[in-house]
């Protein structure tokens, strides 16, 4: 059993808590030149999502960008629950023009 536990461990990339649940989140960006699915939890504060998407993709962190669900932009001080994100929804990355909030 301990053996299990160890190489979910290793798969898994956060711990997981009884009452969690698992996600896959799907980042599309306005132009369609990145389509990435995330492997996240529900009670994942939504900054910790965009630090791994910047992680996968370096040259998106030079940009001012925003990140929308259902055309609303997402506050990454929250989690996904809070910002009503559910599993396998799309969350579109918009590269933020001037005067845009």
């Amino acid at each position: 059993m301990e053996n299990e536990i160890k190489k979910l461990k290793e798969i898994l990339p956060f711990e997981y808590k009884k009452g969690d649940k698992i996600y896959t989140v799907n980042f599309i960006s306005l132009n369609e030149d990145i389509h990435y699915s995330m492997i996240c939890k529900n009670t994942d504060k939504f900054y910790r999502l965009e630090e791994l998407f910047y992680d996968k993709f370096p040259e998106y962190k030079l940009n001012d960008n925003i990140f929308l669900f259902n055309d609303k932009i997402i506050d990454k001080f929250n989690n996904l629950e809070s910002n009503n994100i559910n599993d396998n929804d799309i969350i579109v990355v918009k590269q933020k023009i001037n005067n845009e909030k």
